[in-house]
């Protein structure tokens, strides 16, 4: 056949190879943004946590060969044992799964393990994760290795696949006082994984200088004034990954009130520990703020130690609605409520929609503490889950809340960092109409 016969079917394929090299680079692109936005969302939570210096957190640029297709098999049966951590303390632990893979004309092998504390809570009893060490560990790499984390669902037709772009530093790189894994010498590759998160250059904290009074890997309480803590546990959603929740503890003359549960009842176990034999105060009440999970995950945990627990009218008929069920009855009120806790009140007000139609506060006259739940943002924050929400009126509700109490010096937002008056102001003008 002439050449000539063949050159529409020579453009036409050229046409399909140029248009499939497109819309690779495209895919590749809109990876590398998503990538760029899970790290802006890694330094906010990182702050959160541990009050890291950010700026000096680094990452390899993206590359697109370290996004890798391996090899699983599920490990069944396997004996724990006590993982070494940065302290010497030693964790118990599980094998998961084995991964092999191919990287570097190399074939490799690595184990994800199983902390049996998460294992033995309802929200991560499905998590697993993959610390490793390789050829840059103690050069551009953290010196005691880094971690992947990963789902049982993320585990599809034996194969999962393993972005090392999201390799990241254990707490220990930022500052002391934590007990983080350290790879087992098995998880160890034998070539340069200069992808994901770089050696920190920041100064290492000191955490006896922390406000941080307690911490593990489901649970973080921390001191904000004399009389109010901040608890910080973790819930995983769809939309948002892992995310961060904050609750308020008022204590008082050997008494707490709660408001919003921990994610779930195995942080909510901690929590109650924590409040009843550190601080020595029995809880008599929790509040939720609001019916979504990060607000009563952890409920049955309170009403298995007796604990009343206390929300709107509103929060109860939209847990009715959803066909949440608790095996004690939550306590009502319409807009508000006082409680006593050692003589001082404790408040909590509905002002208006805003994040939920049910959105209420808590507030602690005598440190001047709000509660502003997710009605609340912090700053830099954006505007989060709407899908409940009332746009149209959260600008109003909060600043109906900040003419109520002009004098509030400290302001814990649903997530995020507690700041003062300015996360209300900033609510306020992220709402406003344009």
């Amino acid at each position: 056949m002439p050449a000539t016969h063949n050159a529409p079917m020579y453009k036409m394929r050229i046409i399909i190879i140029t248009g499939l090299m497109l819309l690779s680079n495209s895919v590749w692109a809109q990876t590398a943004d998503a990538l760029q936005q899970h790290r802006l969302q890694y330094k906010t939570d990182l702050y959160n946590a541990i009050k890291a210096d950010t700026s000096k957190v680094d990452f390899f640029a993206f590359k697109k060969q370290f996004i890798i297709t391996a090899k699983v098999e599920i490990l069944k049966d396997q004996p724990v044992f006590k993982m070494i951590t940065s302290s010497g303390m030693k964790k118990d632990a599980q094998k998961f799964v084995k991964v092999v893979f191919s990287l570097k004309g190399k074939t490799h092998t690595l184990f994800g393990y199983q902390l049996m504390k998460l294992k033995d809570s309802a929200a991560f009893a499905d998590h697993f994760f993959i610390p490793f060490k390789d050829v840059t560990t103690g050069k551009s790499t953290y010196s005691a290795g880094r971690y992947l984390d990963f789902t049982a669902i993320d585990i599809i037709n034996d194969k999962l696949v393993i972005d090392f772009n999201k390799a990241y530093n254990p707490y220990c790189a930022f500052t002391d006082g934590y007990n983080c894994p350290i790879p087992p010498r098995e998880n160890t590759i034998g070539v340069a994984i200069d992808a994901g998160e770089k050696k920190y250059e920041g100064e290492v904290l000191e955490k006896k200088n922390s406000t941080i009074v307690y911490n593990t890997e489901m649970l973080i309480i921390e001191k904000l004034s004399d009389h109010v803590y901040m608890h910080t546990s973790f819930l995983l959603t769809e939309d948002f990954g892992k995310v961060s929740c904050n609750g308020m503890i008022i204590t008082n003359a050997n008494e707490a009130v709660v408001f919003d549960t921990p994610a779930d009842d195995s942080s909510a176990a901690e929590l109650i520990a924590y409040v009843t034999k550190e601080l020595q105060a029995s809880v008599k009440a929790i509040i939720p703020t609001h019916f979504h999970e990060d607000c009563v995950g952890g409920l049955e945990k309170f009403n298995e130690y007796h604990v009343p627990s206390y929300a709107s009218t509103l929060t109860k008929d939209l847990l009715k609605g959803k066909g949440r069920e608790f095996s004690k009855p939550i306590n009502g009120f319409a807009d508000s409520l006082i409680l006593d806790v050692g003589g001082k009140k404790v408040h909590a007000a509905f002002f208006g929609e805003g994040h939920t139609k049910d959105n209420i506060i808590g507030y602690f006259e005598a440190d001047e503490v709000m509660f502003g739940g997710c009605l609340v943002k912090e700053m830099g924050a954006g505007k989060g889950y709407l899908g409940d929400a009332n746009i149209a009126e959260w600008s109003n509700t909060v600043h109906r809340i900040k003419q109520k109490y002009p004098r509030v010096k400290i302001v814990i937002p649903g997530h995020g960092k507690a700041g003062g008056q300015e996360l209300l102001l900033y609510t306020i003008k992220l709402f406003e109409k344009n």
